[in-house]
């Protein structure tokens, strides 16, 4: 069970673009948690065709995951805020050590 006395606070998620990352910045939001979405969008081998087209299809398998993996935070952050909840998103490569004090820089502010 998510602690019910989240209200105010703020919640950093990695990876929150797509997938449980998606759905654990969600579940935070609904709670009152401020949620910061963080996300790194890779180099991908699919073109944006294929990309589109494993998303109509729905089916699973390595290019939904890349296509869903290819998405903006934003479709996340657009969801959160359409219920009234606080957000923002910002693309960091994690794997930067420079990037992670920016990423809390950005927290604070």
């Amino acid at each position: 069970m998510i602690d019910p006395q989240l209200d105010g606070r703020v919640a950093v998620v990695t990876g929150a673009n797509h997938g449980l990352g998606a759905a654990i910045v969600n579940a935070l939001a609904s709670q009152g948690a401020k949620v910061f979405i963080t996300y790194c969008l890779l180099d991908c081998p699919y073109s944006e065709d294929e990309l589109e087209e494993a998303q109509r299809a729905g089916m699973g398998g390595d290019s939904l995951y890349r296509a869903m993996r290819q998405q903006s935070g934003e479709v996340v952050l657009n969801d959160i805020h359409s219920r009234g909840d606080i957000a923002v998103a910002h693309e960091f490569d994690l794997g930067d050590a420079d990037n992670i004090t920016k990423l809390f820089d950005l927290c604070e502010s």
